[in-house]
Order: C-alpha cells, then structure tokens, then sequence
C-alpha cells in the first residue's frame, strides 16, 4: 500500500511535446506521457526503481485523455489511473486514485 501512496504522491507535471507537426496520436501522447512520469519518478528517491509494465491512453474528448498504469516498485505491482489534458502544445498528467 505504501507503493501505491508515494505513487499517487506524484501529482502533475506539464511538458511540451517537442517537435510534433500537428497533433500527435494517442499512441504517440501516451509514449510521451510515460517517459515524463518515468522521468519525474527518476528523480524521486523513494520512486526511483519503480518501473512502468504498460500505460494505455484513450481520448476522452476535447482535451481530455484517460490512462491506465500499471506499475511494480520492490516486487509489489500496482495499477493507477491517469488523467492527462493535452491543448495541442502541452499536456499536464495527474495520477488519480
């Protein structure tokens, strides 16, 4: 369960997709999204050997996205949602209870 706290204790983050003529697919947003949080884990020390195992996005509608994580930190797997607005120029990605 600990895991699964420091997990969630990840909020947000915004970053600009660099490079991307015209809007992205939802496949291409998700690659994205997974190595921003892969990244933002990196550098937190009790998330740093955590490992993403898969991340499906889907698109909502406007600028919404929904995304399902699973995850294992210290041979413990979890599985979170994640909700990611993307405007075009930049998303921002909250992991969500």
């Amino acid at each position: 369960m600990k895991v699964v706290k420091t997990m969630i204790a990840m909020v947000l983050a915004v970053t600009i997709l660099p490079g991307c003529g015209g809007k992205p697919s939802t496949e291409e947003l998700a690659k994205e999204v997974q190595s921003h949080i892969e990244e933002k884990w990196a550098s937190e020390p009790e998330l740093a050997t955590a490992r993403i195992t898969s991340f499906k996005l889907v698109h909502k509608g406007g600028q919404q996205y929904r995304g399902l994580l699973e995850a294992t930190k210290d041979g413990e797997s979890v599985t979170l949602g994640v909700d990611v607005t993307y405007d075009g120029e930049s998303f921002m990605w909250e992991i969500a209870d």
